[in-house]
């Protein structure tokens, strides 16, 4: 259920990420949950503690016995949560080490009527410099392309893996996670506190 595109204050254009069309698969379940189109993240850029790496990702079913095969990643998890899917990287990936960070938010999806909750999302949004808008939009039309997701990695560890519904222009782009510890933990790894 994609959103349409958030207005962009003129001054913010430049240097964040549009994400209209682009949902998330939650790492913790098989259904994929919408990406709303955030609003600009109210954070200057500013170097990040630990840089952001997009990848497209082309998915596959784990082995039988639940891991992946070699070469393959899973979406780092909470112990006693468990990822369903592996991904194999495609491609060259970009690398985010300056953006415009947003504080950490809860997403409570409405359902339509008469369709089933979506679960609740913890996250928050990312702008990066215009000087990687093009590397991030071309990575984006690639895996719409492809029927891949994007995948996001900090800190050797992949938090998130979205799937593109269309190719739109990469100004900014949305985190979400399933546990609000999961998401303060990824945003004080991109935003050391102190």
């Amino acid at each position: 259920m994609p959103f349409p595109p958030a207005p962009r204050p003129s001054f913010v254009l430049a240097s964040v990420l549009a994400a209209a069309g682009m949902v998330l698969a939650a790492a913790a379940c098989s259904q994929i949950t919408p990406l709303a189109a955030p609003a600009a993240p109210a954070a200057p850029v500013s170097r990040l503690g630990s840089p952001i790496i997009l990848q497209v990702l082309h998915s596959q079913p784990p082995t039988g016995t639940g891991s992946c095969p070699a070469g393959l990643v899973q979406v780092w998890m909470p112990p006693g949560a468990t990822a369903m899917t592996c991904f194999r990287p495609v491609g060259t990936p970009v690398t985010i080490n300056s953006a415009a960070v947003s504080s950490v938010s809860t997403d409570r999806p409405t359902p339509p009527s008469g369709k089933p909750a979506q679960p609740v999302t913890y996250g928050f949004t990312v702008g990066v410099p215009a000087a990687q808008v093009a590397a991030v939009t071309a990575l984006i039309a690639q895996a719409y392309q492809s029927q891949d997701a994007v995948g996001v990695s900090v800190d050797g560890k992949l938090w998130q893996a979205a799937q593109v519904l269309q190719p739109f222009p990469g100004r900014q782009f949305q985190i979400a996670l399933i546990s609000r510890s999961q998401a303060l933990q990824l945003h004080r790894l991109l935003i050391p506190v102190g």
